[in-house]
């Protein structure tokens, strides 16, 4: 039974780390989105919005949220543990696929977001200043959608460890229930 307890306070924290970790990259989905499907006017609107961010985060904006992923890292590392084979199997691809979104986080989006604050938006004119715009802009908008498809995933795959834990258990307590009225029936 503590291992149930434990299983299911794991699968709460990885689960709740992993939906607030992508709430707060999603909530760049609006300018996202356009700078993907190369939309006119795009590229300027998301910059002008990753520049307040920059500008206005200060040096957060450097790390991803740092009190979701740690609550993930914290249930990830509670599920591994345990050491049982569906642990290592599900918490070590969600700490690989986390490790995955966090190098994402700091390989295309802190130093875009970096740049974007040491050199501002406004002063940007020429051919390739707007050519250097759109790649920034456009490596932002695909690091978000990357983060955000796998805290997704961990998300779901938390989920689905959760409700096959409950069956597993359900079983075992049925197996247990039939073993001991069979018992009965045979003294």
């Amino acid at each position: 039974m503590p291992g149930e307890y434990m299983q299911s306070i794991k699968v709460a924290l990885a689960f709740i780390g992993c939906s607030f970790a992508a709430g707060t990259v999603w909530s760049d989905w609006i300018y996202d989105y356009p700078v993907l499907q190369h939309q006119p006017g795009a590229v300027e609107a998301a910059a002008e919005h990753y520049y307040r961010r920059a500008v206005v985060g200060g040096l957060n904006y450097e790390r991803l949220p740092l009190i979701p992923v740690m609550l993930a890292v914290i249930g990830l590392s509670a599920g591994l543990t345990l050491m049982e084979e569906h642990n290592l199997l599900f918490d070590g691809v969600c700490t690989l696929a986390l490790i995955m979104a966090v190098s994402t986080y700091s390989t295309s989006i802190a130093p875009g977001l970096k740049s974007l604050a040491e050199t501002g938006v406004k002063g940007m004119t020429s051919a390739e200043d707007a050519q250097s715009l759109f790649e920034i802009t456009t490596k932002i908008a695909a690091g978000n959608t990357i983060i955000v498809y796998i805290a997704g995933g961990i998300a779901l795959l938390q989920f689905i460890h959760f409700v096959l834990l409950k069956v597993w258990a359900n079983n075992e307590k049925k197996a247990a229930l039939q073993e001991g009225t069979s018992k009965k029936k045979s003294e």
